[in-house]
């Protein structure tokens, strides 16, 4: 048994040993560029991946929109929904590409995978107001969250966008995040993370 062990220590000191493999993103944060815009991936599992657009204090009525189909993990993507265009690609820790609408002039967008161990995501749930939507930035463990989010309903074929604000950005013991809406802001609603749960 001694010997047995020896000889997988030395492999290991020759060969390198890792512990399990790092688990593949599941979702990535960033920005529009030139812009107030923060856009992010999730991951919902099976392949089916979700890209929102939010936009901030200048933008949030033309910057805001929900992708929830066609953006596929392992190809290049380009589609159209409504006046919105987008295109991009995944890679690895990085998701980049393109996106316009009628209000929007085309620009770049970048968004990269994070420390796992923090609560940056993207996060959804629903309240009168239409679908709540909070993308949360937090570079390290040590660095204080941020959060910018919308809410978006369609009204006569067209989008009606509020503000969201969150009211503590911590997660309970759920995982989610309380914020509150423009129009009522006395009012308190949950979001939780719309990746899956890596394994």
């Amino acid at each position: 048994m001694k010997r047995v062990l020896l000889v997988a220590q030395l492999t290991c000191l020759t060969l390198g040993c890792s512990g399990d493999p790092e688990p593949e993103p599941s979702v990535w944060v960033g920005e529009l560029r030139g812009t107030d815009v923060k856009v992010a991936l999730a991951d919902k599992g099976d392949g089916a991946m979700v890209l929102f657009f939010c936009g901030g204090d200048e933008s949030y009525a033309t910057g805001t929109h929900w992708f929830s189909e066609g953006v596929l993990r392992t190809k290049p993507f380009s589609f159209s929904e409504g006046d919105w265009t987008v295109e991009g690609a995944i890679k690895g820790n990085v998701a980049s590409g393109k996106a316009s609408s009628d209000l929007l002039p085309s620009r770049s967008w970048t968004a990269t995978s994070g420390d796992s161990s923090t609560i940056a995501g993207l996060y959804e749930g629903s309240a009168p107001c239409g679908k709540l939507g909070l993308i949360v930035t937090q570079r390290t463990v040590g660095d204080a969250p941020s959060g910018q989010g919308a809410c978006l309903r369609v009204e006569g074929g067209r989008p009606v966008v509020e503000q969201v604000n969150p009211i503590r950005l911590a997660q309970n013991n759920l995982r989610e995040i309380s914020v509150s809406v423009a129009s009522a802001p006395e009012q308190e609603f949950t979001v939780r993370p719309v990746a899956r749960v890596a394994r």
